[in-house]
């Protein structure tokens, strides 16, 4: 593994004792685990989840909380210089020994999962993993994967951001992303940064601590030495050397757990979508494509009123669509939380000729929206890329628009439109498509009824408005 500072797996650093005889470790809060209807466990290798979080799986499984495991890797990487087994055979072994942990856990062998992806090669396959957790955490939750409340009760549980390990930080990167994108908690448990941090220094905001039962204890002993390739040499020869040395077994085997807790919805900003606007000057090729060009087309034919006072784009992305939304109203709100994103639409604004007056707002709807009333919102292409929560949100908040609009109305000024387009394919790495975004709306009592829709193989459009807004 990597060093960090002079540490090393196989060098003791901070002990257990000196962490649990300060003061800030006694001072740490209780962690509550009764308010989750299931749980899901990411492992970068092979014996993560059993050192980090065994206590936690047994506690959760022991309350009848269905609990999900994700190994990333096969943990081939572990004893590279081994004369004795092979990167295949070690790989075979270690993925035979984590479901043999989860058993000893009280866990369901049928819902622990092992991706294979490469020991060593995380950081280059964050997307995949992101994507793989969203789908476990989506998978089966409800009926109905925009029911941001049900989402909401799950936790995703990884190795801690700040761990040292390259491996641990690419796996709590992904599952830090994939909380963000379903609503879930966060729960991050250190393995190496007990070793090389200072336990003087203290805890990050946001640290728990967990006591563990005996039972919960005594599960956890067991599943830990289940990982017999890792508590145990595979050989007396140079390169089979034991890999969890008594300084990372007396933590993994102590009857307390700590975890960092990040609740739904105070995860840091997903970033996936400014790098994909950073890398890539067009990412969705608007210009080009005849699919972005003919559903450009579409949206604003189906725009039952001429001109709008107010409009909001809700994830402007570059602005093709902003620009020739300028056209058509007298002022116009863009977001978008993309600081890249934003400012590629700033300056296809500037040349557009609209004479709208334009304001750019960086952030995610609707905690980021205008000030003054609007009597258009449109969401295309955006939806999925919103949290249940954030979604449910923005519903909410286009209640309080359509009742300002309704005022507005009566002094001639034409109500509120709201227009939605959306790709009908499956969304990787997202909990929602286009469908449960639509139905969102659609559903909702209070929003206006759908008066226009469009939908073919590739896109689905759909306008809500009242009678008698329409142009004549």
């Amino acid at each position: 593994m990597r060093a960090v500072g002079s540490f090393t797996h196989d060098r003791p650093g901070s002990g257990c004792f000196a962490w649990r005889t300060q003061d800030a470790w006694r001072e740490l809060d209780e962690l509550e685990t009764s308010g989750w209807h299931r749980a899901v466990v990411v492992a970068a290798h092979p014996d993560d989840e059993t050192l980090g979080a065994g206590g936690l799986v047994a506690r959760l499984v022991g309350a009848g909380t269905p609990v999900d495991g994700v190994v990333l890797t096969r943990g081939e990487g572990s004893h590279p210089h081994s004369p004795t087994v092979t990167s295949e055979d070690l790989a075979a072994r270690r993925t035979t020994e984590s479901r043999a942990a989860w058993d000893a856990l009280g866990a369901d062998a049928a819902r622990l999962r092992v991706l294979e992806l490469p020991d060593g090669g995380l950081e280059d396959r964050v997307d995949e993993i992101t994507a793989r957790i969203v789908e476990t955490v989506t998978a089966g939750a409800c009926a109905d994967p925009g029911d941001a409340a049900l989402l909401g009760r799950c936790v995703v549980v990884a190795p801690f951001a700040a761990d040292g390990h390259p491996d641990h930080e690419a796996a709590a990167l992904a599952a830090a992303r994939a909380a963000r994108r379903t609503g879930a908690d966060l729960l991050e448990f250190p393995i190496w940064w007990w070793q090389w941090a200072d336990p003087q220094a203290g805890f990050p905001t946001g640290f728990v601590r967990m006591t563990l039962s005996e039972q919960e204890l005594a599960r956890k002993s067991r599943a830990v030495h289940c990982h017999r390739t890792q508590v145990e040499a595979l050989s007396s020869a140079p390169g089979d050397e034991v890999m969890l040395g008594r300084h990372v077994l007396e933590h993994a085997l102590a009857d307390e757990e700590a975890f960092r807790l990040t609740a739904a919805g105070d995860a840091a900003p997903d970033s996936a979508l400014d790098d994909l606007h950073r890398l890539h000057e067009e990412p969705w090729g608007v210009d080009t494509s005849w699919y972005e060009i003919r559903k450009r087309g579409l949206l604003l034919s189906m725009l039952p009123r001429r001109r709008y006072r107010h409009g909001v784009e809700v994830g402007c992305s570059t602005g093709a669509l902003s620009a020739a939304l300028a056209h058509r109203c007298d002022a116009l709100s863009v977001i978008d939380a993309s600081p890249h994103a934003l400012a590629a639409a700033e300056r296809r604004l500037l040349g557009s000729g609209a004479t709208a007056s334009v304001e750019a707002l960086l952030g995610s709807a609707p905690a980021t929206w205008p000030t003054d009333p609007v009597d258009l919102v449109v969401i295309s292409e955006v939806g999925y890329f919103l949290s249940p929560q954030q979604l449910r949100s923005l519903v909410e908040r286009l209640v309080v628009e359509r009742l300002v609009a309704e005022r507005e109305r009566q002094r001639d000024a034409g109500g509120l439109t709201i227009l939605l387009a959306h790709w009908r394919h499956p969304i990787d790495g997202w909990p929602m498509d286009a469908a449960d975004v639509h139905a969102a709306f659609t559903g909702h009592p209070q929003l206006p009824p759908t008066v226009a829709e469009y939908r073919d193989t590739d896109v689905e459009v759909l306008v809500l408005a009242d009678s008698g807004w329409w142009d004549s």
